[in-house]
């Protein structure tokens, strides 16, 4: 019987230890959470800058430089067809896309100005 009553005072101790220590556990842990997180996105922290590796920087500055000359022989190669195209056809045929080609010019014109000037309304409008 002895024994009964010495394991409820025992739990009756226990049990407010556990939960102490708990809580108190909690409320460090917060506040060191905070200090860390302060430390590491507060004004004082440095962006580190990553270097890439020199062949990475080799190899990206030759697959653009690629990618230049394909871009200014694709325009080469694309001027070309148009002129040869042109010059293959008949007299009439080419008094008809060199009208065809000025009235797109002058529609494209036309719809760079409505844009614009909308563009123009709309910027007033909130002045």
């Amino acid at each position: 019987m002895n024994n009964l009553h010495l394991r409820k005072y025992f739990l009756l101790l226990l049990i407010p230890v556990f939960l102490l220590g708990s809580c108190k556990t909690a409320l460090f842990s917060r506040t060191s959470t905070r200090k860390v997180e302060r430390g590491m996105s507060g004004p004082n922290r440095k962006a580190v800058k990553m270097k890439e590796a020199p062949g990475v920087r080799r190899a990206k500055k030759t697959q653009q430089k690629k990618q230049e000359k394909q871009d200014r022989d694709y325009d080469k190669f694309v001027k070309k067809s148009r002129k040869h195209t042109f010059e293959i056809q008949s007299d009439d045929v080419k008094a008809r896309m060199k009208q065809n080609d000025a009235d797109r010019k002058t529609r494209e014109k036309i719809k760079s100005r409505k844009a614009h000037q909308a563009t123009k309304k709309a910027g007033r409008k909130y002045n």
